[in-house]
């Protein structure tokens, strides 16, 4: 199987679109583990290319910094969820410690001076 294919099995009912159950399903997901704030900042797009749906993300910039939950599980242990804090760091993903999460919110989001009040 190619493209959404094995997703579209996977999941959706039958009478269901899929492309709509698959969208919903991606939206549920993100919103779950980033919250509704963040996932606002999120477009998927379905396409149909050579035969096959693929699904394209588009992520704009956040005005606050995200922290998602994840799922950890090593063979045979238990399942551990975490909050972390990604970025992208060329061409990979890394999650920051505490530290380094720290000095990169001071960096990517300064603290806004308060208005005056008219």
């Amino acid at each position: 199987m190619h493209g959404l294919d094995g997703d579209y099995a996977s999941r959706s009912k039958p009478g269901q679109d899929p492309r709509d159950w698959f969208q919903l399903h991606l939206s549920n997901i993100i919103t779950a583990s980033m919250g509704a704030a963040a996932a606002t900042n999120v477009r998927a797009q379905i396409h149909h290319v050579a035969d096959y749906d693929i699904c394209r993300v588009q992520v704009d910039p956040c005005a606050f910094p995200v922290d998602a939950e994840v799922m950890y599980q090593k063979p045979d242990g238990p399942k551990e969820i975490r909050r972390e804090f990604f970025v992208r760091i060329g061409n990979g993903t890394r999650a920051l410690d505490a530290v380094q999460r720290e000095r990169y919110v001071a960096g990517r989001w300064p603290p806004r001076s308060n208005p005056s009040p008219i």
